[in-house]
């Protein structure tokens, strides 16, 4: 299964983050949080997509787990709500790959991606950039038939 390659524009978004190990399924919860909150962000710029937004490990988030932020694009950062956060997400490449199935499987293609599709790949992965999910009008949550894709940042 071979990504497709993308040029992505930088975005700016606002959301919940997460920062840990994710060992009792806290993202879900966290995206049902954010979902019910959506309403208090201003300035959106497009209606109908959210990201899921892997940030780059440091030494700390490496130690804590990882850092995911539930988000949606905005304009600009004026007026962020109470405990949301500021994402930049940068332009470049990136090899985009398509996940089609329940949402509760997606760790399926993420195994796929960091433990087949990387160490196999010619492209090289820009480990200074965040991967992220974008999900639109496919995405169908616990359908057969949704779809979210898969952003891994990739060098020139």
């Amino acid at each position: 299964m071979e990504p497709v390659i993308k040029d992505f524009p930088e975005i700016k978004a606002v959301g919940l983050r997460y920062i840990g190990k994710n060992e009792n399924n806290e993202i879900p919860e966290m995206w049902d949080e954010f979902m019910q909150r959506t309403k208090e962000i201003k300035n959106l710029k497009k209606e109908g997509y959210a990201f899921g937004v892997c940030s780059p490990m440091s030494k700390n988030t490496l130690e804590n787990g990882f850092e995911y932020t539930a988000c949606l694009e905005v304009n600009d950062f004026d007026g962020i709500p109470d405990k949301m956060a500021m994402v930049d997400i940068p332009a470049g490449k990136y090899a985009v790959h398509t996940y089609k199935g329940k949402i509760s499987n997606i760790k399926d293609i993420y195994d796929y991606i960091f433990g087949t599709w990387r160490k196999e790949t010619k492209l090289t992965v820009d480990n200074d950039r965040s991967d992220f999910e974008l999900y639109d009008d496919r995405f169908k949550g616990e359908a057969h038939d949704s779809e979210v894709d898969i952003y891994i940042p990739i060098k020139d």
